[in-house]
């Protein structure tokens, strides 16, 4: 799994209002990623993106790691865990950016899976951009939880009580089918009065 390699089918060009928008989102004040004339004081023609903006990119290929290199996990378990991002060049308006993706590690430990992922990011000409590695862990496909049915055997002549079920606890009937009061009173709200410690 080492080594395994992706590419993202298209490049992305870094958007004018889309490095504005981003720099709201992540509260950068900085003037350059808004002004045009604050960023030619700077010596660019363009906009500068917020350093974090390849996170857009990294997105996507985070997808595309879980659907085409590292197969065979449910995506709702698997924890980002670390990130580390090395700046090469700034992004700026009209950069047009390839990613190259690549499985950078990978360990297997008390039913959990480690593995790291590190983006290339270049521009169209070949210019190295930024570099990151993202760190995710996830439980290992073949020990995955899965809730097991449980059953019981009851002595002859004894019947089981049906199961209460979150079900019908969340839409507030009881197990007997009679509507359960699910809303607080006064009553239930009163602090709990403990007697005094000697």
């Amino acid at each position: 799994m080492v080594g395994r390699h992706f590419r993202l089918p298209d490049y992305y060009e870094v958007g004018r209002e889309k490095v504005r928008e981003y720099a709201r989102a992540v509260f950068d004040p900085h003037p350059a990623h808004r002004n045009e004339a604050a960023a030619a004081d700077l010596g660019y023609a363009g906009l500068i993106a917020p350093l974090t903006f390849a996170s857009l990119l990294g997105g996507v290929a985070q997808q595309r790691v879980f659907a085409d290199l590292v197969t065979g996990y449910d995506l709702s378990q698997v924890l980002h865990t670390e990130q580390r991002l090395q700046f090469h060049k700034p992004l700026t308006v009209g950069d047009r950016l390839i990613c190259d993706i690549y499985v950078d590690s990978f360990r297997r430990s008390h039913g959990q899976d480690l593995i790291v992922i590190k983006n290339v990011i270049t521009d169209v000409h070949g210019t190295l951009m930024q570099t990151t590695w993202t760190t995710m862990v996830a439980h290992t496909p073949d020990t995955a939880p899965h809730p097991q049915p449980q059953t019981a055997t009851l002595p002859p002549g004894v019947r089981s009580s049906p199961p209460s079920s979150r079900r019908s606890m969340q839409a507030g009937t009881r197990r007997d089918g009679r509507a359960a009061d699910v809303h607080p009173t006064a009553d239930r709200m009163r602090p709990l009065r403990h007697p005094p410690v000697p």
